[in-house]
């Protein structure tokens, strides 16, 4: 089921990709915001606990959003202020699997929901808000994003976050989406098989990291100018 919603998935987001490149419009599947090559949309109406959250992204092809840098947070903060209840609490893509070292919640285990964003205080983005996140006998094991008392902020909270009986208040939470398989894109002038072919170029594509259609198009035409 995972493979299928994958493949059927990337053949819909490729499609979106090309459509956007060739009539300028978002490259984001309705009802999703873009931010860098990620894409957005805050769950406001099926309040759940952090693993039923994850489980309705997955199955809907997408994962618990994962905040990659400052662009993505003001997104967020914008489309949170814009929703008809503005003062809630999202649940996000980060969380830990125990609760070491035990003195210190910082260096907890946390790991975003696409592992492929390292977590670290030192090197990337965060913003929890001052004294988050924090250690508690009932270890907090799963983030939020809090618009009700910090204005965006990061808090680590759910204690027993696999039993979602514990909770008596109901969480909002966010999906991203990578929208785009990416590709890299290499020119080179001439074709191989006809040496009388000097202004030929060859194209070829790999796989490798997260790039949109439309930068990779853009820089094979300056390419082609150059």
């Amino acid at each position: 089921m995972i493979h299928s919603l994958l493949f059927n998935g990337l053949g819909l987001l490729m499609w979106i990709g090309l459509y956007g490149l060739t009539h300028s419009h978002s490259s984001c599947p309705d009802g999703y915001h873009e931010s860098g090559v990620n894409c957005f949309k805050l769950i406001e109406n099926e309040p759940s606990t952090w693993p039923v959250a994850k489980s309705n992204c997955a199955r809907l092809g997408a994962r618990l959003a994962s905040i990659r840098s400052e662009q993505d947070q003001k997104l967020i903060e914008s489309l949170a202020s814009n929703s008809q209840l503005p003062e809630r609490r999202y649940w996000i893509g980060l969380s830990a699997d125990r609760a070491e070292p035990v003195t210190d919640a910082t260096n907890y285990p946390w790991t975003w929901e696409d592992q492929k964003l390292p977590y670290s205080t030192l090197h990337g983005y965060t913003n929890w808000q001052i004294g988050e996140p924090n250690v508690r006998s009932d270890p907090e094991l799963c983030v939020e994003m809090n618009f009700l008392h910090m204005g965006g902020q990061w808090n680590n909270f759910c204690q027993q976050y696999f039993q979602s009986q514990q909770y008596l208040q109901s969480q909002q939470y966010l999906q991203s989406q990578q929208y785009l398989q990416s590709q890299q894109i290499s020119v080179s002038p001439g074709d191989p098989g006809d040496p009388d072919e000097s202004e030929a170029y060859t194209l070829s594509l790999a796989t490798t990291g997260n790039l949109r259609c439309r930068q990779l198009f853009q820089e094979f035409l300056a390419s082609l100018r150059s």
